[in-house]
Parts: structure tokens; C-alpha cells; sequence
């Protein structure tokens, strides 16, 4: 499990915890979740009031779709200078709440 810092006292955590086990800060790490697993993962989304709320939820369907795409890139005195690829990601994902944390 890769760690991050908490952003209040700067001690390690597990990316999925809830909260500091140190100073109690609550986060959601919202940089990485599996998509293809049946582990739940935490949002956090804007209330009507302003609030912001960290849910636990559930993905209950992925759909991805990957288009390599190959760009030449030229110098200014055109000539190749290196090819590079770009991973274009489409798609939707769709997750069921099941409780406000």
C-alpha cells in the first residue's frame, strides 16, 4: 500500500484510512481507488449547503475505453526529433453511496 503524509502533522498513513491516527485529521486520499474491485473507495462531494462530505461508496459499473494516439514531434529544423504516445481515457463510472463518513 503506498503512503502518503497527512496534510496536518505530516505523519505517514495507508492511502485508503479515514483519518490521522496521530492528530485525527480527517482525509480521503481521492488520488487512486482500484476499479475493477469490489472494495469500497471514499468521495468527497459538495453538499447543497456549502458542506463538504466524505461517503463510502461502492463501484457497480466501469466502462473505459483506451485510444493510444502517436504524436511526431519536430524540431525547428524540421526534422523528427522523437515520436511520444498519449493514452486518451473515455468512459463513465458509476457507484452506489452507502454511508456519509
Amino acid at each position: 500500500m503506498s503512503k502518503t503524509n497527512c496534510v496536518n502533522c505530516g505523519a505517514a498513513k495507508e492511502v485508503d484510512d479515514l483519518q490521522c491516527p496521530f492528530c485525527g485529521t480527517k482525509y480521503a486520499d481521492l488520488t487512486t481507488f482500484d476499479l475493477f474491485h469490489d472494495k469500497e473507495i471514499f468521495i468527497q462531494f459538495t453538499g447543497a449547503n456549502g458542506a463538504v462530505k466524505t461517503a463510502k461508496a461502492y463501484i457497480t459499473e466501469t466502462t473505459l475505453q483506451m485510444h493510444p494516439e502517436t504524436m511526431c514531434l519536430y524540431g525547428s529544423d524540421n526534422f523528427l526529433h522523437r515520436e511520444t504516445t498519449a493514452l486518451h481515457v473515455n468512459g463513465s463510472i458509476n457507484f452506489a453511496l452507502y454511508e456519509s463518513v
